[in-house]
């Protein structure tokens, strides 16, 4: 794998990990968030993260969410489960597995 390919995949996990900040400071009780992928729109600017969260009553919430890096910000987003998806802010660290497979806490 060349050092171009190896730098926009570190890139990636870093926009996953700031958007799992940006979504704890729009959800409560989160416990779990793992990223099944993340797309580009290179149009728009922003990512499309197909997620499963879950929260602290051990329910989980299947969804996608788009992000903006240049304005740290989460657009929009459906409400699948409002057990899990309740607006608020999660304070403790969440376990969060990224699209590569890495596992880590934010």
């Amino acid at each position: 794998m060349d050092e171009r390919k190896k730098d926009q995949e570190k890139e990636l996990i870093e926009i996953e990990r700031q958007s799992v900040i940006v979504l704890k400071n729009t959800f409560s009780d989160i416990k779990e968030v793992n990223i099944e992928k993340t797309g580009h729109n290179k149009a728009t600017g922003s990512y499309r993260m197909f997620v499963d969260v879950t929260g602290n009553n051990g329910e989980t919430a299947k969804f996608t969410y788009s992000f903006w890096k240049e304005r740290d910000e989460i657009g929009s987003y459906g409400i699948v489960n409002s057990n899990v998806q309740k607006e608020g802010i999660t304070a403790s660290k969440v376990k969060v597995t990224y699209s590569d497979g890495k596992e880590g806490e934010v």
